[in-house]
Order: structure tokens, then sequence, then C-alpha cells
């Protein structure tokens, strides 16, 4: 019923598309509708049953931007399927999804930075996500949080900083009405959890410090053919001699 109102409201269908990139397939692909005052949009479980409704701001001037209705559990939107295939985006707020599907992408909302779930990430084993968050400090912690939650779930995550010298929420939505093509999405770095990185560094350090410790010969390639060194203990200590 709300989705048929809003089809055949053409007013409103052109200014959610004018001022938010929102196009008609995409809003009806998504199940988005129109209760007379709020844009609604459901929130589907794995199985595809109902589990909550979000209502949007239909005009700038409503606040909040988003709500819930009463006993709505929050999830991913939409739920990955297993045949969407490539890269999937990760954006923050249904609005984006929205705008970001309108323009192509596999976009997947999280309800907000605070509203993502460890446990969400197993949604994504397997594939290949780029995590797009607002430009300001909110969004970037989440895309951090997100990308270790993704990394240890066997998902090959990335993030995408939409402008790294903007720290004022400036979002995809925005980005996409600025005249960029999706095609054009900063380039994603691939994420490296911490404890990998530190492990790397540990495994270098130990090479260097095995290669301080090896005798002359080992250390510039000069020793002679058919030399074999190996440790030995003397009472100096550890030595090294040739055998």
């Amino acid at each position: 019923r709300w989705t048929q109102r809003l089809c055949d409201d053409p007013e409103l269908l052109a200014r959610v598309r004018r001022e938010r990139g929102w196009g008609r397939e995409t809003l009806r692909e998504m199940g988005v509708g129109f209760d007379g005052e709020r844009i609604t949009l459901p929130i589907a479980a794995s199985d595809g049953a109902l589990q909550g409704l979000l209502r949007l701001r239909a005009d700038g001037g409503q606040r909040p931007k988003v709500l819930a209705a009463e006993g709505s559990r929050l999830g991913l939107i939409p739920y990955p399927r297993v045949d969407e295939r490539g890269r999937l985006v990760l954006v923050e707020g249904p609005s984006d999804m929205l705008a970001a599907r309108s323009a192509g992408l596999a976009a997947i909302a999280v309800p907000g930075t605070h509203a993502w779930r460890a446990q969400w990430a197993m949604a994504f084993a397997g594939r290949e996500v780029t995590v797009v968050m607002d430009a300001d400090r909110a969004g970037r912690d989440a895309s951090r949080r997100i990308a270790r939650d993704l990394e240890r779930h066997r998902a090959r995550p990335a993030i995408a900083d939409l402008d790294p010298r903007r720290d004022d929420g400036y979002d995809l939505s925005d980005w996409l009405r600025s005249g960029h093509k999706p095609s054009a999405l900063p380039t994603a770095r691939p994420y490296v959890s911490e404890g990998c990185t530190q492990a790397a560094l540990s495994a270098r350090g130990a090479t260097r410090r095995a290669i301080s410790a090896a005798p002359p010969a080992i250390r510039t390639g000069t020793a002679q053919p058919g030399a074999v060194e190996r440790p030995s203990r003397n009472s100096g200590g550890v030595g090294w001699r040739a055998f």
C-alpha cells in the first residue's frame, strides 16, 4: 500500500531523484514507500522475513532524519544476497545506500555508525567489501572497526575515504551529487589488522636480528662453497664454527 502510494506520487519521486539521487527502479526494488508523512523502508532478515521498518524524512525540515517503527530490529539493508556477485559497498545509512544503488553500486547500508554489530560480518564471509563511511571522525573510526570485524569473518575488506581533507560528515550521497561517477570511487586501501601488522613487524625484526647475529661470511654472502656454519656453545657464550 505504501509502496504504491509512493509510485503514485510523481512529485515526490521527482524530488527525491533530484535532491537525493534515488531512482524509481531502486525504490521499487527495495520496497520503499510513503506513509503520508515519511518515506518507509523495510528491514528484512536473512530469510526475507520482515524484522523492522525505518521511516526516513520526506523533506529537509523533518527531524530526526530517521525513525524506527516500534518493535523494529535493526539489520543490514538489504541483507547481502548470495547471488549478488562482485564487490559489495558497505555504506553509512539507508539514504546513501539508495543513492549508491541508484547509481549502480551493490550497496548495503549499516543503519548508523553506532548500530554496527560484529556478528553482521558473517554475512560477508568470502566477499570483497569496500567500506565507505562519512568523512568525519565517527565515520573513519567505524570504518576501521567494521573492517576489522569483516576480516575476522574471512571477508576481504578495504576502506575508501571520500575526502581525507574533510571532517564535516561529507557522505556518499554528497559525493555522487557532486557529479562523480561510481567508477571513480576513491581507491580503497586493503585493510590490514593491527595484529597482522604487528606480526609482520615482529617477523621483520627477528630476521634482522638473525642476520646481525650471523658470522661475517653469512652477512656479506662471502661464505666458501661447501662450507656450512652452525652455532656452537663455548665458554664465551654462543659462537659460530665451520665444519
